[in-house]
């Protein structure tokens, strides 16, 4: 499956889609496209959900370093949360979170990402 990538605002709640198999250029043009997006959340609170589900990622695209490093700016991000086909999902992403002290949450479906969206304010 081709590698594709949405992102958009919905009032404080940026909202991802990834799916197919993710090469090194879908990645950069999606990290390049989240950055941008968060930077402009910056003057309220704000949420990311991230609906990882049919999203694989390749060795390669795991093991690529990349030479430019992609500031996230999370400044008023009070939580994440990503949708995934299993638990494990992401793995590789959790240091990125882990650093950054925001609550994280991996949920299996839609409603029970939503459920605890709610807990801080935020609708899908």
């Amino acid at each position: 499956m081709l590698p594709s990538y949405q992102v958009i605002v919905k009032k404080q709640l940026i909202k991802v889609d990834l799916e197919g198999d993710w090469d090194n250029k879908s990645d950069l043009a999606y990290l390049n496209e989240l950055a941008l997006t968060m930077r402009n959340m910056q003057s309220a609170p704000w949420g990311l959900v991230v609906d990882m589900r049919g999203w694989v990622v390749s060795k390669e695209t795991l093991g690529f370093k990349q030479k430019t490093a992609f500031h996230m700016d999370r400044r008023n991000q009070v939580v994440e949360c990503w949708i995934v086909d299993n638990l494990n999902q992401g793995a590789h992403l959790i240091h990125f979170i882990e650093k950054a002290k925001i609550p994280l949450k991996r949920c299996t479906s839609v409603d029970s990402a939503q459920l605890w969206l709610n807990q801080y304010g935020f609708n899908l």
